[in-house]
Order: structure tokens, then C-alpha cells, then sequence
């Protein structure tokens, strides 16, 4: 059963993109062609041969890295590889009775992997939305657990999937080494800021729902909010008057946190995903 269709950000959003992060030769729609293009080949009806990846789809539109516009020392460094922009997209609702869109932000280094012939020659992938990233060769096990949490929220919302920094690259040459989402002289980027704020105040979301610490913790300072220490259950405050509901990643590695939360609210149902998702909601519907 079809539940939403994927559509591409209201334009001020992608010129906000366009001038304060990327702006490809060919323009950020060519990009979005193609994630509308895999959300496509994801969705089909027909089986996907399972010795071609979705992922080609992404990988085929790799960017060049000079066209990025603003220029990040660690990045111009040779040693970094692994590079991705994350590209928003919007989740519509086909339930007719919804009217009211919540953002979804989160922290998610989940990239299309790049050839090392094409980091030789400085090209940069295209982040893959966590709401569609298939972590085997067909999509099915992430889809099934990623589109419960979506599937449960787009049933009274429509939703806008963004992440909370804009660019994924790691430094150095094993798998080890640090990821640019640790490093301070990265994440203290005023493009950054300046992209979600435009994104929050174009979207006017009913609620701001942050995903994991990092996203929470970088929403929170944007607005001069401290968060609390440790997660006792999900976690409420403001963006103006607009609910920052934070829950942690709904990830492996946050397991025994959201296991912790969930364990107050026995009466919720389904797997992990499904139930963070329910208690977004309920959390939210009491601030209404």
C-alpha cells in the first residue's frame, strides 16, 4: 500500500541551498530528479534485481567538489573523503484529511558510497535521506524498519525530512577516523544555521521533532536551550511557540535509550520505529 509521495522543497529552500551550500552547474533540480527517481524504482511494484543496487541511482549523480560555494578548509584537504550533501525532501501524506506538516531533523551520515576513482577526482555523492537509504542491496530490511516511523507519523502529518548539518565527509583514510559531524571548526558553521532556520520559517511546521543528540543539541543552541543531562523519556520544548519534540536516533546504536523510554509506555504497539513514532505524536497532541 502507497502511503505518501516524495516531492522537492519549496523553492526558497532550494535557493537557500544553493547560496549558502551547493550549487551544481546543472542546478539542485537535476539532483532532485534523481531522488525522485530512486523513490520511484524503492516504491515499484516490480522486484528490483537484487545484483543492482537503488543505490546507482544516487551514485550515478555524484557532484563536482568545486561547486561547492562555500569554501571549508577541511574539506579542501586531500585526506577527506567520503563526501555527501544531504538534500531535504518531503514526504505527502495521501491520507486527504492531513493538513499540518511536522520536521524531522536529525544527524545521519549515511552516504551512496563513492568510488576512490571518483574521490580522486574530488566529486561529491548526494546524501541519501534516511527516510529512503537501503542498507542491503534491495532496501527491504531498512525500508521496513525506516517507513514504520514515517508510515505512523504521515497518517495525521505530512513531513519534511532534513538533517541537521548539510554535509557528511570523514577525515582521514580508514573507517576509523573522525567524521566531520564530531568536529567543532565543522559543526559551528554558520551555513548550517542559516539553511534550518530558512527551512523552519518556509515550512512552519507544527512541531520540530529532533532525532538523536546531535540534532537536539544543535536545535537547542540555536535557540539558547540546554538539554537535559541523560534521556529520561522524550525530551519537549520550544522554537518560539512551535514543540521541539527530541527523541533519541532510531538507529541500532540508540537501542538501549529509546528501549529505556519506551518501557514507561507499555500500551504503545508495533516494532521500535512505530512506537517512537506514536509517542511523537502523543507528546505532541498534548501540546495542542
Amino acid at each position: 500500500m502507497k502511503y505518501y509521495n516524495i516531492e522537492i522543497p519549496n523553492n526558497q529552500i532550494i535557493e537557500s541551498l544553493e547560496n549558502n551550500l551547493i550549487h551544481p552547474k546543472k542546478g539542485l533540480m537535476h539532483t532532485y530528479d534523481n531522488l525522485i527517481s530512486y523513490f520511484l524504482k524503492a516504491n515499484s511494484e516490480t522486484p528490483i534485481d537484487t545484483k543492482t543496487s537503488l543505490m546507482e541511482t544516487i551514485t550515478n549523480n555524484t557532484l563536482e567538489k568545486d561547486e561547492l560555494i562555500n569554501r571549508i578548509k577541511e574539506i579542501e584537504n586531500t585526506s577527506r573523503r567520503t563526501m555527501a550533501i544531504d538534500f531535504p525532501v518531503v514526504l505527502k501524506s495521501l491520507n486527504e484529511n492531513v493538513v499540518d506538516t511536522i520536521l524531522v531533523a536529525s544527524m545521519d551520515p549515511l552516504t551512496a558510497n563513492i568510488t576512490q576513482d571518483e574521490i580522486a577526482k574530488s566529486k561529491i555523492g548526494t546524501w541519501v535521506p534516511f527516510s529512503l537509504v537501503d542498507s542491503d542491496t534491495t532496501g527491504e530490511k531498512a525500508f521496513k524498519s525506516n517507513r514504520a516511523f514515517f508510515i505512523e507519523l504521515l497518517k495525521k502529518y505530512h513531513v519534511y525530512v532534513t538533517d541537521i548539518y548539510k554535509l557528511f565527509y570523514r577525515a582521514g583514510n580508514h573507517p576509523s577516523d573522525v567524521r566531520s559531524n564530531s568536529l567543532n571548526e565543522y559543526t559551528s558553521l554558520i551555513c548550517h544555521q542559516i539553511i534550518l532556520k530558512k527551512e523552519i520559517e518556509v515550512i512552519n511546521p507544527k512541531a520540530i521533532v529532533t532525532m538523536g543528540n546531535s540534532s537536539r543539541n544543535a536545535v537547542y543552541a540555536m535557540k539558547g536551550l540546554v538539554p537535559k543531562a541523560a534521556w529520561g523519556d522524550v525530551q519537549v520544548n520550544y522554537w518560539d511557540k512551535t514543540p521541539i519534540i527530541s527523541i533519541p536516533h532510531m538507529s541500532g546504536a540508540a537501542n538501549k535509550t529509546s528501549s529505556a523510554i519506551l518501557k514507561k509506555y507499555p500500551e504503545l504497539t508495533g516494532c521500535k520505529t512505530e512506537k517512537l513514532a506514536k509517542l511523537v505524536k502523543i507528546k505532541l497532541e498534548a501540546k495542542e
